[in-house]
């Protein structure tokens, strides 16, 4: 039996269902999204959330029957709104699935191309590439949220500068938010004038200060919003409270970037140690080619091959957390 052809029977049968059934979830979204909304609301409705909001379904109904729990499906909604990303979860999710897919058809054809491959590595190479591919979404959605996150933190101590003074001016909060939403540049700027408006359209100041809060996902913000709930409550001089808080996020700034000033040299050794390895498979491999290539062409080279890659990246995983010093 010739297993890479079957495979790919396998996952082409998959694609053709996965496709055919969210075609027809697709045709009948609008019938289904109209009879939730006149669905009573005491069958259908969590207490608390409004009949007319949805906050989890998507356009791609098909993601909306995985096997993921509420809470999972609510941390991977603040995940896609610190990234800044306008995807829902079942669209995400949607993605993940599509990139899975045409990773394990890429890995089941190339498979198949190889001549006679080892058994075992035909019926693993499939499902290591949907490993892959369910992964490239999750990794770039955080190196977004990261990459989103440190330039909101960039834009903090100008923001709340821009808050004081209109304060100091004789301002309200509106007014100071308005102010520095017009004067700071996306993305902090947009999540301020998104809290405006809600602000304007009569929500709880508390809620919207909190929903902020969780979008942007930084400690410092949240010491900015901790001080304006706790004025709201107590009372005192506002202006003076984020003057306050504007200097320790510079003193917290100035005081991150002298660390990574002085572990850049351990990030470089890491980074050189890592690589080192490579290099002189490389080198190895171009020097002596017939012993090379038994690293790919062998069942025990590509054993040792996978062995020695996982140890790699393990090691680069634990020199980076070593690195890591939390201020």
């Amino acid at each position: 039996m010739n297993w890479s052809l079957l495979l790919i029977g396998l996952a082409v049968f998959g694609a053709v269902s996965v496709a055919a059934s969210y075609a027809i979830q697709v045709a009948t979204a609008d019938r289904t999204a109209m009879r939730t909304r006149l669905t009573p609301a005491g069958k259908l409705t969590p207490v608390g959330r409004p009949l007319l909001r949805s906050t989890g379904r998507s356009r791609f109904p098909l993601a909306d029957i995985l096997p993921i729990s509420r809470e999972a499906r609510g941390r991977l909604q603040v995940e896609l709104e610190r990234a800044g990303q306008p995807l829902r979860v079942g669209e995400f999710l949607a993605l993940r699935l599509g990139f899975a897919v045409v990773f394990a058809l890429g890995a089941g054809m190339g498979m198949a191309s190889a001549g006679d491959p080892p058994r075992w590595l035909v019926v693993a190479s499939p499902l290591v590439g949907m490993l892959v591919g369910w992964a490239i979404p999750g990794s770039y959605l955080g190196w977004r949220q990261k990459s989103r996150q440190r330039k909101i933190e960039g834009q903090l101590a100008g923001a709340l500068t821009s808050i004081v003074k209109s304060l100091r001016a004789g301002s309200g909060l509106l007014q100071a938010l308005a102010y520095a939403g017009d004067q700071t540049p996306d993305p902090l700027g947009g999540e301020l004038r998104s809290a405006l408006r809600s602000l304007q359209l009569g929500a709880e100041a508390e809620q919207v200060f909190s929903d902020l809060g969780r979008r942007i996902g930084s400690r410092d913000m949240d010491i900015a919003i901790t001080a304006i709930l706790i004025q709201r409550s107590v009372g005192g001089n506002l202006s003076e409270i984020l003057s306050n808080v504007v200097n320790t996020i510079r003193e917290r700034n100035e005081l991150a970037g002298e660390i990574r000033v002085l572990t850049s040299r351990q990030r470089l050794t890491s980074w050189m140690v890592a690589a080192l390895p490579v290099i002189v498979a490389a080198l190895f491999i171009l020097l002596n080619p017939d012993i090379g290539t038994l690293l790919f062409s062998s069942t025990a080279g590509v054993i040792t091959l996978i062995i020695a890659g996982g140890f790699e990246v393990l090691g680069i995983w634990i020199i980076r957390r070593l690195s890591v010093i939390e201020v």
